[in-house]
């Protein structure tokens, strides 16, 4: 292995930005896929994990650490059209051990805005292997990577990380229930067709719900999911018009832009004659206008919401937290010396 390369990360979470920066920092397919043609056109770079979700834009670098920040740094802003200085008060920099302990507890959950979450296992797993089939990963980040799975399944083995209700879709549902109480009798509209919106909805049906329907940008994505929960579907044209018709919206889409702007939204308040709107925007970006909570009886949660309330019962889980970390470090350090040792 190159000695002049190390092992660093770029991380920019919900721990260092407010959702309103970190919403313009999400990556696209597309641009997730430019970063990685970036990548092969630089040297400074041998190896280079892209991870973006909801709650985080990360890099995992083990390379020439000043080229290749500075590097990385200069494509993004130019990507997100932004300045270097306001990427560099996002993002911060660590290496080496910290790394390591940091992509542990990122797999355990225990780094979530939910602490104990499960999601993101499955997100990591998704990046790691969208970096490996793009021949970006080698043995420094092969090594992290698949060690850092083996600890997520040791820490929901061997502690209690994972009790309590902190998946986003039960959460969902509880404050539904909360509002409406039964749901069976509840009208409910899906925006998105992905994973977070499919999870959401058999929690729902899961909890009693019997009247749901799917929308979606790509109508072949909604008829595939509706199908799946015997659900209906609205033409994604005709969401304004038919939004009254619903007491409980969860948004989950990508779009770039908001899917329910404020006039959207109050149009449909004016026409449910004093019925409460329950809105629930899962989406980075968001999908629903922040304005739309001052309206009378709309009622908008988002996924910052939703961590607030999932860590109520923390203190449940509070003792696995303490034993993930200690135990972490421990094993970050000593993974760290046997890299260390071998290059």
């Amino acid at each position: 292995m190159d000695s002049k390369n190390t092992l660093f990360l770029l991380s920019c979470t919900h721990h260092s930005v407010s959702i309103e920066i970190r919403e313009n920092l999400v990556l696209s397919i597309e641009e997730t896929e430019s970063l990685y043609a970036f990548f092969r056109e630089h040297q400074s770079m041998g190896e280079f994990l892209v991870l973006s979700t909801c709650n985080r834009t990360e890099f995992y670098v083990y390379g020439e650490k000043a080229v290749a920040v500075s590097a990385l740094f200069s494509r993004l802003a130019q990507m997100k059209s932004v300045a270097v200085a306001s990427l560099e008060t996002a993002f911060v920099l660590s290496d080496g051990e910290a790394v390591i302990n940091h992509l542990f507890s990122v797999c355990a959950g225990i780094d979530s805005q939910m602490i104990g979450e499960t999601e993101i296992l499955g997100q990591v797993k998704a990046a790691y292997e969208y970096a490996h089939g793009h021949h970006a990963t080698g043995t420094f980040l092969n090594i992290i990577f698949q060690k850092s799975f083996h600890e997520a399944k040791w820490a929901r083995s061997n502690t209690n990380i994972s009790t309590g209700q902190i998946s986003i879709g039960n959460i969902a549902v509880e404050l539904s229930m909360r509002i409406f109480g039964e749901l069976k009798d509840s009208k409910i509209l899906l925006i998105g067709s992905g994973e977070v919106g499919e999870k959401t909805a058999r929690a729902f049906i899961n909890r009693g719900a019997q009247d749901l329907t799917v929308s979606s940008r790509r109508f072949c994505s909604a008829v595939s999911l509706a199908k799946s929960f015997t659900a209906a579907i609205l033409d994604f044209s005709l969401l304004a018009e038919k939004l009254k018709s619903f007491d409980i919206v969860v948004c989950a889409t990508s779009a770039p832009h908001f899917v329910l702007d404020h006039a959207t939204v109050n149009q449909a308040v004016k026409g449910r004659a004093e019925r409460p709107l329950f809105l629930i925007d899962l989406a980075v970006p968001r999908d629903i206008e922040p304005s739309v909570e001052t309206l009378e009886n709309v009622y908008l949660y988002n996924l910052t919401d939703i961590a607030s309330i999932a860590n109520e019962n923390l203190s449940v889980r509070q003792s696995a937290v303490d034993t993930c970390r200690k135990e972490f470090c421990i094993r970050a350090r000593t993974l760290w010396e046997k890299l260390s040792a071998s290059r």
